[in-house]
């Protein structure tokens, strides 16, 4: 038995590895960088994101399957989305700004400051949470 396929992994991750300490030290890391790419994501890379989050596998085979098992009940899919789309070009960009100028983090951080409420903030937290949780767990 032949150990190249062995080689070949063993260089690939010592490159990746090589390539993400180089990539640390250039940057700065904080709670910031973190969370958010340090607000420096440009207009492509977040439409990149947001294509891949938007149509996943859902979108292709499992909105396909659900239209094909209960018919027109499926055709919602087609609504929300264009809906979502419109809303969005409208209410995102004002609160990105809002978020940027105000160094905001989360969803949490930004009704916190919205209505000057730490408790709404706190009954916002464990929503986002579980959405966030539901989410990754129904698109994969």
């Amino acid at each position: 038995m032949t150990s190249a396929p062995l080689v070949i992994i063993a260089v690939t991750i010592a490159i990746a590895f090589v390539l993400a300490l180089l990539s640390r030290a250039k940057k700065r890391m904080d709670l910031e960088q973190w969370a958010v790419g340090g607000r420096g994501f440009g207009a492509l890379f977040v439409f990149l994101l947001l294509a891949g989050e938007i149509y996943t596998t859902f979108t292709f085979l499992g909105g396909s399957g659900w239209a094909y098992g209960t018919g027109g009940p499926a055709a919602y899919i087609l609504a929300y989305g264009a809906v979502a789309y419109v809303l969005s070009y409208f209410l995102l960009p004002p609160i990105w700004r809002y978020a940027k100028e105000r160094q905001l983090l989360s969803q949490p951080d930004f009704f916190t400051a919205q209505f000057g409420s730490r408790v709404l903030g706190a009954l916002v937290a464990p929503g986002s949470t579980a959405d966030s949780w539901l989410s990754s767990r129904t698109s994969s």
